[in-house]
């Protein structure tokens, strides 16, 4: 598998044999189990323990998921390492001896990568891993793996790409709804994030989760994140600005758009509108491979200057099994971009306080020596 084969050559160039994973992220990355997110899981479960694990013998490139025993059927969809191994799960941990039976299969699964003990140097995600987890490795010199797993990540495979792929109709569901909405008023944003995420599930076939905002008239003067939906009723001529992530199969679909509700746009909107447009479309020429992140930063910044118009310096980033990940499209960032990577570009305009207008639009993208991909479908509103 590819992406376990670029983990575990980063982890042998941090000088590591042996590693350890308990974010979701990371065991998606590695596994291909989407663990529930923890406000989607019953919360008696003790969160000391993860609900799943990776661990990774780099020098043989073998690996190994762990998994609560309720996650069985999902890991034995899912999971593209062979032999997953279960662990105790919710209210049994709390269980006697149930914890213990928790460290005795995480000891199992390093025996059965080879490793006697878990090694004398072992990677490690040092800002996730749990207190419980550290005591159970014992005496073992932990190193973070964090910068080797992040670098693996950063450009993504042919199979990563159809994910994210995949992950980006869900978007296109919620701004065609969105769209469908803004071709009236009346209703309230509570009303209209509830058919925008209705339309998310509808087209997932099941509940995902779902985050963003969704903010309307003098609320889109600047970015307020998170600012919304509110109980506030939409009135004719309001712009609206629909900023949505949500996570499918491991990997994250985000998208923004802006709309005008029930009216043609003013011209001040239009305005808005056609500047944040033509941000995105200068950063769909500049990015390739070979630029650096700044310069599709400061491409974005020069058509903002001919409009007079301002905003964040802040136009995009990365996605994949996480929503904003590294290299980002900021003024600071030299990071030079390379095919298969994958950014959401959203640059916006905005009025400031003392104005009443304001536009972001944002697309997945895939950077291809022949050239950007835009993975959304949805047209641009209003």
């Amino acid at each position: 598998m590819e992406r376990l084969r670029k983990t575990c050559a980063e982890l042998r160039r941090a000088g590591l044999e042996a590693a350890l994973f308990v974010t979701h992220e990371n065991v998606a990355y590695l596994s291909g189990l989407c663990t529930p997110l923890p406000v989607t899981y019953p919360t008696e479960t003790p969160l000391a323990y993860p609900l799943s694990l990776v661990v990774v013998n780099a020098r043989e490139e073998r690996a190994v998921l762990l998994a609560v025993e309720g996650l069985r059927d999902a890991a034995e969809k899912e999971c593209i390492l062979p032999h997953p191994m279960f662990l105790a799960a919710g209210a049994e941990l709390a269980a006697p001896g149930a914890e213990r039976g928790y460290r005795d299969t995480l000891r199992d699964a390093f025996t059965a990568l080879g490793f006697t003990r878990p090694a004398a140097r072992l990677g490690v995600e040092t800002r996730a891993l749990p207190v419980a987890l550290q005591d159970a490795l014992g005496s073992v010199a932990l190193v973070d793996a964090t910068p080797a797993i992040e670098t693996a990540r950063k450009t993504k495979t042919p199979a990563e790409i159809s994910a994210l792929r995949a992950a980006m109709t869900l978007g296109d569901a919620a701004q065609n709804a969105l769209r469908a909405a803004a071709r009236g008023a009346g209703e309230t944003e509570f009303a209209v994030w509830t058919r925008v995420v209705q339309a998310v599930y509808e087209t997932a076939g099941e509940v995902v989760p779902v985050f963003g905002e969704l903010v309307t008239g003098p609320r889109t003067n600047e970015v307020h994140y998170p600012g919304g939906p509110r109980g506030r009723v939409i009135e004719p001529g309001d712009m609206g600005i629909l900023d949505i992530s949500m996570r499918w199969r491991g990997y994250w679909s985000d998208c923004c758009n802006t709309v005008v509700f029930g009216a043609a746009p003013t011209q001040e909107q239009a305005r808005y509108i056609s500047a944040s447009r033509e941000c995105f479309d200068a950063a769909l020429a500049t990015i390739r491979p070979g630029a650096l992140c700044a310069e599709v930063s400061d491409a974005i910044e020069r058509v903002r200057e001919r409009h007079g118009v301002g905003g964040p310096r802040y136009y995009g980033h990365q996605i994949g099994v996480t929503v904003n990940e590294h290299p980002k499209l900021v003024p600071t960032d030299r990071t030079v971009i390379q095919a298969g990577m994958v950014f959401c570009m959203e640059p916006g305009t905005y009025a400031g306080p003392a104005g009443a207008s304001g536009a972001r639009f944002e697309k997945a993208v895939v950077v291809t020596d022949s050239g950007p991909q835009v993975l959304h479908t949805f047209p641009w509103g209003p």
